[in-house]
């Protein structure tokens, strides 16, 4: 008995419970159980006590302005200020520059409440829900739009540079210090986050670019440090921790996965192939997929799991003919093994054929589909 997969995956009562009443099912007539797909590596407590301690930086942040008289003390005080200078005497306004400083001194109350805005573990709503995005977002207009948008003013790249100074440090410290890479929650609102920031941000500004690169390096690591080791149907099957070990190891992995392919349309196209179909699948994924090959329902049921979401990203795919030929491979030796069984005429091996026929469509084996499809009809 493997003591780490005792130590590192304790019974739970769900666990108990799936021991008692399932532990003699055939595995060739189903497919394996499932385990940590649609799990986090976030505990309960750990979100408890983050949120304590965030709860009581609120509430003490809720004096900072306490002793501003009432004229500063907030920022639709100063906004209306400000904008009244601007409409009554524009070129002692222009003249002071006030269009380099204005940032500077919204900035103290975009602080403040950018301390309430938690993208990763709290509300999904983006930074521009807030307060001072809404307050600021016309700043210095007066209702006349004649230059809006033509850049006549520089007042209009207020919330921009607002965005660039306060919010992307903001995100860039939440992404490498507080993103766990295995979580789909957190990854999919990191994914949305980093969307909103390229609104305003543009691509090229070497802050996003060191933000981005260190999403790739994080993800890097996780594909590196994933281990998912090729135990044989034989040496699992006298251990029921060590089945759930492993189950829990590959749910794990096409967590990471998914969320890989989440940030399609942020990341580079070829960085995603390359983490997701080499790294990722070739060198951790396939292997297990081949220790399940001795049953056919789980290694097809296995290899579903794996193309769900590849599947669903329309042109991954393409240009990558290389990196999934030996999944192809793979799901061809499924294919002849399925079509030497006897019996072949059951509902079992004719869902099986067509489940078979899908998954060779979506690596590019069209012609073998087609002939699976010939092959068990139904």
């Amino acid at each position: 008995m493997c003591t780490v997969c005792c130590a590192e995956y304790p019974y739970t009562q769900m666990e108990r419970t799936a021991q008692t009443s399932s532990y003699c099912l055939p595995v060739q007539d189903a497919a394996e159980e499932r385990w940590g797909d649609a799990t986090t590596d976030e505990s309960d407590s750990e979100l408890t006590h983050y949120r304590s301690k965030r709860a009581e930086a609120l509430e003490a942040s809720t004096s900072v302005f306490a002793d501003a008289s009432e004229e500063y003390g907030s920022l639709p005080a100063v906004k209306d200020r400000l904008e009244k200078w601007k409409q009554q005497q524009p070129g002692a306004y222009a003249d002071a520059y006030m269009s380099l400083s204005v940032p500077a001194v919204m900035a103290p109350f975009v602080r403040l409440e950018l301390l309430r805005w938690d993208p990763l573990f709290g509300s999904s709503t983006g930074f521009d829900s807030q307060e001072w995005y809404k307050q600021l977002f016309e700043y210095g207009l007066n209702g006349d739009n004649s230059t809006s948008g033509n850049g006549a003013d520089p007042d209009e790249e207020l919330v921009p540079r607002l965005v660039g100074q306060l919010v992307l440090p903001l995100a860039a410290h939440s992404l490498q210090h507080a993103w766990n890479p295995h979580s789909r929650r957190s990854t999919a609102a990191a994914k949305a986050m980093l969307e909103d920031l390229l609104i305003y941000v543009p691509p090229e500004e070497p802050k996003l670019q060191d933000l981005l690169a260190s999403i790739r390096q994080r993800l890097e690591r996780a594909v590196a440090s994933t281990r998912l080791p090729p135990w044989p149907p034989t040496a699992t099957a006298a251990s029921r921790r060590a089945t759930i070990f492993l189950a829990r190891r590959f749910g794990k992995a096409l967590r990471l996965l998914h969320n890989i392919l989440t940030f399609d349309g942020v990341l580079p196209r070829s960085v995603l192939q390359d983490l997701a179909l080499v790294q990722l699948m070739q060198k951790q994924l396939l292997p297990y997929l081949r220790a399940g090959a001795a049953s056919v329902p789980v290694a097809v049921d296995r290899a579903s799991r794996v193309l769900t979401d590849i599947a669903q990203l329309k042109g991954l795919t393409q240009g990558s003919a290389k990196a999934l030929e030996p999944l192809a491979e793979f799901l061809s030796a499924m294919a002849r093994a399925l079509e030497a069984q006897q019996n072949r005429s059951t509902a079992k091996h004719v869902q099986l054929a067509k489940q078979l026929a899908k998954l060779l469509t979506v690596v590019g084996s069209s012609a073998r589909s087609q002939e699976m499809l010939a092959a068990f009809p139904g």
